[in-house]
């Protein structure tokens, strides 16, 4: 099983309640830093040894970036490495699935069907996605419409305004559909989503759901969309080792890499480079032009064990969690190549 298909089976929800929490922080400098060879990359761990477990990485809008843990936190980190973790004291539990949201802050999903919201200063809201699903949501999105989106297990569609009001959007059953991964805003001003029965989805913010078959062009569990870089929308295909596009009107494409050492791809990012770069389950993080060009690079060594979640960060570096060992690392990418 994939990193990222772990992954979904325990993500997690948004949630009803509003009640502002301010967090204890436990601020850390990031002293452990390690460089390590072939390619160049850094790693940081917590000296305060508060984090366990880090899943989702993304950058946020104050320039640091942020990612979910286990033990009920939530942690940023500078470019710098400077790691800060944020203690909940129960209220989340299991974050998962963080995005940049639409109104500044940072959402996740949590195991007892809540969304949650952490502003930059480190105030954290949740809401209770329990009126349209008895399921945690297990992706997000920041939407077309400045809301953001969830989807559950359970195949139904829901989203939440910054305000926190939280409404069903739709659902989809049968046997084209089943388990939903990954959502996404396409550049169709429509959302995009994966799921397990080797079909994308689209649909549009009334809830009109489109189904596309990716089987007979080796689409194989897909795990994760984004919107690309030239218009069309990417995935990664965990099922056999290789990454997809399908682009707005619904052709799908995918490239094989297992040759280049793809081995159940997961979580999936825009490079600076206007590449996709992708982890892997083998410790080699992956990168495909948008001409199906893919390169996969070796990050294993060392302290790097299980890599999950990646990002695009400040300076064109690509920010990784090393599940595994507790770690946060980054390697340096310049017009494509890893310096």
């Amino acid at each position: 099983m994939s990193t990222f298909a772990r992954h979904a089976r325990t993500a997690a929800a948004f949630a009803v309640v509003v009640a502002v929490v301010m967090l204890d922080v436990s601020a850390s400098s990031a002293t452990d830093a390690t460089p390590n060879a072939d390619p160049p990359i850094t790693t940081f761990s917590d000296p305060g040894h508060h984090l366990r477990r880090p899943r989702d990485i993304v950058a946020g809008p104050d320039g640091n970036l942020w990612f979910t843990a286990d033990r009920d936190r939530l942690g940023r980190i500078t470019p710098q490495g400077e790691m800060t973790t944020f203690e909940t004291h129960g209220q989340v539990r299991y974050p998962s699935a963080m995005i940049s949201g639409p109104d500044g802050a940072l959402w996740f999903a949590t195991q007892d069907n809540l969304i949650g919201r952490i502003t930059t200063t480190g105030a954290i809201t949740t809401v209770s996605a329990r009126g349209t699903t008895a399921d945690p949501p297990i992706a997000l999105a920041a939407g077309p419409d400045g809301n953001v989106w969830y989807v559950t297990i359970e195949n139904v569609f829901g989203r939440v305004t910054p305000a926190g009001e939280v409404t069903f959007a739709g659902s989809k059953g049968g046997e084209d559909f089943n388990f939903p991964t990954s959502i996404t805003a396409g550049p169709d001003g429509n959302l995009w989503f994966t799921t397990f029965a080797s079909r994308l989805g689209r649909m549009t913010p009334s809830g009109e759901i489109t189904m596309f078959d990716g089987s007979q062009a080796g689409v194989a569990l897909p795990a994760h969309i984004v919107a690309g870089p030239d218009g069309n929308l990417w995935f990664t295909n965990a099922g056999n080792d290789s990454v997809g596009r399908i682009t707005p009107s619904g052709d799908i494409t995918t490239y094989a890499g297992s040759a280049a050492g793809v081995k159940e791809p997961g979580a999936l990012t825009v490079g600076s480079d206007h590449s996709l770069w992708f982890t892997n389950v083998n410790n080699r993080i992956g990168r495909i032009t948008t001409a199906g060009e893919i390169t996969t690079y070796a990050v294993g060594r060392g302290r790097t064990r299980g890599l999950f979640g990646i990002t695009s960060g400040p300076v064109g570096n690509i920010w990784f969690t090393s599940n595994a060992d507790g770690r946060v690392g980054y390697l340096r990418a310049s017009d494509g190549h890893v310096t």
